[in-house]
């Protein structure tokens, strides 16, 4: 599902993501691994899967890696399966809207 999450988001135009990233602290200790992320940008996209609603060890690593990467100023956006297969535009709003609030800009021109 991480790699339909990025290829939704980069058919609908965002910039490529890096995938697999590790997100250090100030100090270079690592806070985390993420699926998606646009480090010019301070954006992760990360897709939740069941074993990180089911697996309570799963879930409480998850909370701490997203508090410590909000801690160090990345903007995380959940992602679960819905989100890829029932409401695509509603992830790719999000995302973008992560995007632009951060600086990135898209090509392409606004409906009227």
């Amino acid at each position: 599902m991480e790699t339909r999450l990025r290829i939704l988001l980069e058919d609908a135009g965002l910039p490529r993501p890096e995938c697999g990233f590790e997100l250090l602290d100030d100090c270079g200790r690592a806070i985390g691994w993420f699926d998606l992320a646009w480090p010019d940008f301070r954006v992760i996209a990360e897709y939740d899967g069941d074993q990180h609603r089911t697996s309570t060890r799963q879930y409480e690593r998850d909370i701490s890696r997203f508090d410590a990467a909000a801690d160090a100023d990345w903007r995380v956006i959940r992602v679960r399966g819905s989100g890829i297969l029932v409401s695509p535009d509603t992830t790719v709003d999000r995302v973008r809207r992560a995007l632009e609030r951060a600086g990135w800009r898209s090509n392409r021109r606004k409906r009227r």
